[in-house]
């Protein structure tokens, strides 16, 4: 059995920091939206050479590995939390948070490695 340790526990702050990550998501998604395929774009298509052009500022660059960041770790967080919901013995969800971690990590390893060593194509 689980001692309640209060926000000693962990769970408190992985709650927290799900729905921070949260709020932090629909404001960039909105500025994402707003920048890149609405006000950027002039209601051109947005192609290779768009991509390759916005990719070229290191901000742009930043802001998208924030962005990736906090879809990862909101998205695999929320796994977590369903699992431990539902999986009540220590085996699995050892089993289940490797898996979830591995798989977060190599997702956020192959987006961090596109954004970052993005060399456009002329």
């Amino acid at each position: 059995m689980r001692s309640n340790r209060g926000i000693m526990s962990g769970g408190a702050f992985a709650w927290l920091f799900q729905r921070i990550s949260g709020a932090v998501l629909a404001m960039l998604l909105i500025v994402h939206l707003l920048l890149i395929h609405y006000i950027s774009a002039k209601g051109a298509a947005v192609d290779y050479k768009y991509v390759a052009e916005r990719l070229s500022f290191p901000l742009i660059r930043f802001l998208e590995l924030i962005f990736l960041s906090l879809l990862v770790y909101h998205g695999f967080n929320g796994v977590w939390m369903i699992i431990q919901d539902y999986v009540h013995h220590n085996l699995w969800r050892i089993l289940i948070f490797s898996v979830i971690l591995i798989f977060g990590l190599a997702l956020f390893l192959i987006g961090a490695n596109t954004l970052i060593g993005f060399q456009p194509v002329v």
